[in-house]
Parts: C-alpha cells; structure tokens; sequence
C-alpha cells in the first residue's frame, strides 16, 4: 500500500462573528501535531493570549455557540479556542481534512445508473472523463454492465486504458489513499504486462472519519433512481468489432467506439424535478428574522434551471426562479412575482453550494451582478433541504419522517493492515465512545465494537457487538444490520 498523505490537505480555522478564520501556518502545524498525537494534550498554546481547548466532547463543543456560528459539518468541530485571562470567552474551532488520493486519475464510468458514484470521486478530486479519450487513464465498472458498456470496454482493453471494478473504489476511501490498481482489475491480463499503480504520494495522515446512524426497528430505504434506457449492445450475429483507432485531426484526443457512451458532463448536482425547503437568515440593523422558504426546481436544460420559491410567512408570496448549475454551484434569481409582490424585492439573488451527496444547498444572496453601487442590498444567509415527496410543510424544513430511533455515531479508521481495519465508533447521543476490529471483505465490511474507551452518559453497554455491512455505490454508503437488530447507514 503506497504513503499518501500529498494526497491531503488538513486546513484549521476558529469562528468569527462572521465567518472562519484560518490559523496561521505555524499554528496549524502546531494543533495538527497536537491533535494527531497518541496522547492529545487538552490545551494547545495558540499565543501569549489563547489557546484551543480539546477536552470536551461534541455535544459539549455544540452546546456553547449558537447553530448560525457551527456553519459546517460535526465531524470538523474539535475544539474550543480560549482566553487565558477569561475562559469563558471562546471561539469555535474546527478541523478541515480534504483529501485529494483520486487527483490523478481522469476516469471514465462504465457502470449504468452512476450519479453517486461520480460523486464520490469527484470528492476525492478525480477528473470525470464523459467520453472515452486518450486522456482517460482509468475505466471502472461492474460484472452487471459489461454488456451494457461491451463496446466502451472493449476500447478501453485496446487502447491499454486500465479496468477496474468498483470495488477499488470502496477500498480507496476506506484505507484514505488510492489502492494499486492491480488487485481490482477487471481483465487481469491487463496488468500482466506490467503493474499499473497510483503515483506515489509524499505523506502519509491518518484515514477519512465516516459519519452514519443507526436505526432501531426499521430503516427507510433510499427512493429509487430512474434508469436509463440503453439499447442492448449485445448481438450473437454482429461481425467481430476491429480494433478502435484514435481519430485524427481535431479530434485526436477521441478514442472511436461504434456506440456512444453516456454524456455525464451535463448531468446537474441535483434531482429534478425536485423540492427543496429551507430558512433565510437576515442578520442587520434593518432585518434580522428567519423566514422559512421552499424551492421547486422544475426543469433542467443546458445547465439552466427554472423553477419557483415560495414564501409562507410572507403573506404566501411566490415567485419565478431562474439560474443556472455548474459543478456543485448553483445560482439563481427571483426575477418576477407570481403573488405577494409587496412582500418580496424582486430581482433578486441567490448563490450556493450542492453539498452531502446533492441532499443540502447552502449559500447566500449577493447584489445584482448588473445594478449599480447605489442599489438596496442586504446580505442573508440560507440553508436548503432536499425533501422527500411527501413531505410538503416548509416551516419544518429538517423535519422528516421517520420510524423508529436514531442514534448517530462517527466512525474512524484510524489504521488498515491488508483487509483488517481498527478504530474508533463516537455515540452522540449515549454519550460513549468504543473501540472496534473488523474486515473488508469482498462486498463491504465487518466489524465488532468490543471495548469500552470512554462512557460521559454512563450508559450501559453490552458489548462485543457485531456489524456487517454491504457497500452500494448507487448510494454511496454501507447498508448492514448490527447484531443488536439495529440496521445502519454508514455514508462515505
């Protein structure tokens, strides 16, 4: 397994009244080798004036600031910066690891039905190639649509392109680095030439933490994508297809197959049709309210989208939405009243971020790109849900229905040694943190929580406890059952 931590950016930051703001260089190194270390210290010096404090929990980090001041993920919330002359004055602070093991590879998708599954690897920083060409270096698919992507594949074996199962991707994320190439490859004679292998990183840190719930009694399974239809590609009588050649001119960069392959560079973040319910936060001398607004994105077409927003504490005002959606930011502008127009300000606009899979958007206005200096603008910050379909109140914008009990936890690999893997499971909610051993076998993971670490709820726990779980890569995430009778999500 190859040392990759050049694949890694680890950023820190503590929160302002309005924004995060990055630790100097010197101070981050300093709180990362901290933080990193076997034996965390509780206090870190950041000057002759403040120091990071890491001995409270998350749920303890959480209860002392407001949720408009912990704007990111509980998995990046570590500590608290102090004063040493007053404690109790005191800032967020949070830890931001981006990794970047997939940066290397341009990748072809041959697997139908493949939205979370680009996803994924555009997390990690790989390059989407939507077509077959000379500048794709890797082609991932599944024994399930070989035939539908026979000719694609086929190309691809011609043209020495590797051929990789889906499974590489599973172990990648879950081992925190590219995994050699060889151990998944979908025609092993391929490799036999000659080992094909990620480029060497500089570092190594330590693996992704992974974030899930487990559910109680029941689990709600994820609506359905809708497939595309694909003729078949298989054909007993057809002649046997010659070997593919690059295109010249122009085109050289285009690898010709007799069938084209689907286009995914034009696929939008989001689902559309589809609802989306949230607040707007004005915070101002003249405006400081929450209102509660839904967003219907109803088409898609060449990167625009149109749609409308809804307005429920404001006398029921509606308005007409259009914008448009590149990579995972969206912007768009109410640019006419269908009610209620004394209660909006109409044009106005909007810009975001897709995040969490394309289930949240969370942004901001910003002034008319083509008005002038002088014209009324007042900042706010918002947040969007993605809703199911028969969820339908935007005054409950997180509100969904569930069965059953939740109970989120945090799960860390903190090392993998072959397909054995050890760490750490964080319970919000009871309060205890365990430790855990487990496999990755060949269609997920296995693992037993089997040692008590720290227990601030005094719960009982009744451990060994055993999971088993399968990866989907439609979802992106594991799917299993706990030996309690608990079923879990574990979203990657």
């Amino acid at each position: 397994m190859t040392d990759v931590t050049s694949a890694t950016d680890v950023s820190w930051a503590w929160r302002s009244d309005d924004s995060w703001v990055s630790f100097p260089k010197k101070v981050a190194v300093v709180l990362e080798n901290a933080y990193s270390s076997a034996k965390k210290p509780s206090k870190v010096k950041v000057d002759k004036e403040r120091f990071v404090d890491f001995s409270l929990t998350l749920p303890e980090i959480k209860k002392n600031f407001s949720s408009k001041l912990l704007d990111c993920d509980d998995s990046e919330l570590v500590g608290v910066q102090r004063r040493y002359d007053d404690e109790s004055k005191r800032r967020a602070v949070k830890r931001l690891v981006e990794n970047h093991f997939f940066k290397p590879f341009t990748v072809f998708v041959a697997i139908d039905l493949n939205d979370n599954i680009i996803r994924v690897l555009k997390t990690y920083s790989a390059t989407i190639s939507s077509k077959l060409t000379t500048k794709t270096k890797l082609v991932i698919t599944s024994k399930a649509d070989e035939k539908i992507f026979s000719q694609e594949l086929e190309a691809a074996k011609d043209n020495d392109i590797p051929v990789v199962t889906e499974d590489w991707i599973l172990d990648s994320v879950v081992a925190g680095e590219a995994e050699d190439l060889k151990g998944y490859a979908f025609y092993p004679e391929q490799f036999k030439k000659k080992a094909v292998t990620a480029p060497p990183p500089k570092k190594a840190i330590a693996p992704p933490k992974s974030h899930g719930a487990m559910e109680i009694d029941s689990v709600t399974p994820p609506a359905p994508s809708k497939k595309t239809a694909r003729p078949d590609d298989s054909d007993d009588d057809a002649p046997p297809v010659k070997k593919t050649k690059l295109q010249a001119s122009s085109s050289k960069d285009l690898i010709t197959i007799p069938s084209v392959s689907p286009d995914v560079s034009g696929l939008p973040e989001i689902d559309v049709p589809s609802t989306w319910v949230g607040v707007c936060s004005y915070q101002s001398a003249d405006v400081a309210d929450d209102f509660p607004f839904r967003v219907e994105i109803s088409s898609y077409k060449a990167k625009k989208l149109l749609g409308t927003v809804s307005w429920p504490t404001l006398d029921g005002a509606k308005t007409k939405i259009r914008g448009t959606i590149e990579g995972d930011t969206v912007m768009f502008e109410e640019y006419e009243a269908i009610s209620g127009a004394d209660q909006v300000q109409i044009p106005s606009f909007y810009r975001g971020k897709i995040t969490d899979f394309a289930k949240k958007i969370k942004g901001e206005t910003i002034p008319n790109p083509n008005g002038s200096a002088d014209d009324d603008f007042t900042k706010a910050t918002f947040e969007l849900d993605l809703i199911d379909k028969d969820e339908s109140s935007a005054d409950s914008p997180k509100k969904k229905k569930k069965t059953g009990v939740e109970y989120p936890f945090t799960f860390n690999v903190t090392k993998r040694t072959g397909n054995n893997i050890v760490g750490t499971i964080k319970w919000e909610k009871q309060k205890y943190e365990a430790k855990f051993k487990g496999t990755v076998t060949a269609t997920g993971i296995e693992f037993e929580e089997f040692e008590v670490v720290s227990n601030e709820g005094n719960v009982k726990v009744d451990l060994p406890l055993t999971y088993n779980a399968k990866f989907k890569p439609s979802e992106a995430s594991f799917v299993g059952k706990s030996s309690s009778g608990g079923a879990f999500k574990l979203e990657v």
